[in-house]
């Protein structure tokens, strides 16, 4: 198999991530705290539950928020992770793995921080907490799947 170029490895490996945090840096794109989110989603959820009280919507649309909170960290700490490994070595590193929680975790907390600035928009300490669970969800399933891939049937690392 062919080396790749660093260019090439950069903009498979390494734009993923950036780009995707440049999507949720809460300066660069505002939409993501719009009040428009909020009508498109009570909109959606009135579709299939119109006799649903205002509260009930208000609650689900706060589980919604923190489950997307959820995933997009989860989704960053696994590109970031992807970047750092680039297609290097066994599926699962522990000094990789660490590397990319930490950015990840960091860059929840500077997202958390701006959004205090952004008009209309709050930084939450339970906002960040919620990042940092995406994050070490993401970070365990790769670590569990990297093992069952990096160990043979019977437990040994396989081609030894």
């Amino acid at each position: 198999m062919a080396e790749m170029s660093s260019w090439k490895k950069f903009a498979v490996y390494g734009l993923p991530p950036l780009l995707w945090m440049a999507f949720i840096f809460p300066l660069g794109n505002p939409a993501l705290g719009s009040s428009r989110i909020f009508e498109v989603f009570a909109d959606v959820f009135r579709w299939f539950a119109p006799h649903a009280s205002a509260r009930t919507l208000g609650l689900v649309y706060i589980v919604f928020r923190k489950t997307l909170h959820f995933i997009e960290y989860g989704f960053l700490a696994f590109l970031l992770y992807r970047a750092f490994r680039a297609g290097r070595g066994p599926t699962w590193s522990k000094p990789k793995a660490l590397q990319a929680a930490s950015i990840a975790i960091a860059y929840g907390f500077l997202d958390e921080l701006l959004q205090s600035f952004v008009p209309n928009r709050f930084g939450s300490p339970f906002d960040w907490a919620v990042d940092t669970a995406g994050i070490l969800a993401a970070i365990a399933a790769i670590a569990w799947a990297g093992s069952r891939r990096d160990t043979g049937p019977d437990g040994s690392a396989p081609f030894s």
